[in-house]
């Protein structure tokens, strides 16, 4: 006997980044988002009867192209017939390849290869918005009040930490040391809160620690700059009632479905984000 009931084993993104971010969708069939910075208006102090600076705004246009994803999963038609619920199965399966793969993209994709640009990415390659630790290997006190510190106060108020569970439990395991906010206590989850902004963990952000390299640790900021963009109507699915086997082109009783959706993602605006990263030892 065989129980149709589909259990999945593979690794679950929880795409906190989707969660955090600007998502905005696109109309009028385009392809890319474009979007208009400006660091506003400077004024002055002048003297009576002194001439005006001319103090008109400059713009940035920041551009955010969506890439294509897609997934395919083939039955025979024996499958088909014997199986029940096997098609609700696979759209359960594409939304969860969805997400895992939105996931990782969204925190640390490279920008490159037909591939998003990761929030952890953007911010890393910008050297003012990286905060790096006092001691090599080791998280602080004195870190992260530094990475708080250095968010400018306009997107401070609205920022969040993020975090791979490796790093938010290094901050736990300060305890006491640090103060009651930072449970040191193992019957307790990791902090909910740090100096008074949000915390959320991400198995799809940075992970790796070594002593050789400034390694991308624990993210702070304003994440509404960080934008991800739909196509719209999200994920089309279709349903291929026949493939096609290559040594004739004729069918050979395989059907599937066929999932795809556009999507990009990136920073507009680094100077809202403050990234901690790993003093080297070299």
């Amino acid at each position: 006997h065989l129980d149709p009931t589909l259990i999945l084993t593979g690794d679950l993104s929880d795409n906190v980044v989707r969660q955090l971010a600007r998502v905005v969708t696109l109309t009028d069939g385009a392809d890319s988002w474009n979007g208009i910075t400006s660091a506003g208006v400077t004024a002055s102090w002048d003297g009576e009867v002194v001439e005006v600076s001319d103090d008109s705004p400059t713009f940035g246009k920041p551009n955010i192209p969506t890439e294509r994803a897609q997934a395919l999963v083939q039955a025979s038609i024996s499958a088909v017939e014997d199986i029940s619920g096997l098609g609700s199965d696979i759209m359960r399966m594409f939304a969860e390849a969805k997400d895992n793969l939105e996931g990782t993209a969204h925190a640390v994709g490279p920008g490159t290869n037909d591939q998003p640009t990761g929030v952890f990415t953007a911010v890393a390659a910008v050297t003012a918005s990286r905060v790096v630790s006092t001691t090599a290997a080791t998280i602080g006190l004195v870190d992260i009040h530094a990475v708080y510190n250095a968010v400018p106060r306009r997107f401070r108020k609205r920022s969040d930490w993020l975090a791979n569970p490796l790093y938010t439990l290094a901050v736990k395991s300060l305890g006491t040391a640090v103060s009651a906010s930072y449970s040191g206590d193992l019957r307790e989850p990791t902090a909910g809160r740090i100096l008074g902004r949000p915390v959320y963990e991400s198995d799809d952000a940075p992970e790796t620690q070594t002593t050789t390299a400034l390694d991308q640790e624990i993210l702070l900021g304003d994440f509404s700059n960080y934008v991800i963009v739909d196509r719209p109507g999200g994920m089309s699915v279709e349903y291929i009632p026949h493939l096609f086997n290559t040594a004739n082109n004729l069918p050979d009783g395989r059907r599937a479905w066929y999932a795809t959706w556009r999507n990009g993602g990136d920073v507009v605006n680094a100077d809202a984000f403050r990234l901690l990263v790993d003093k080297t030892s070299a």
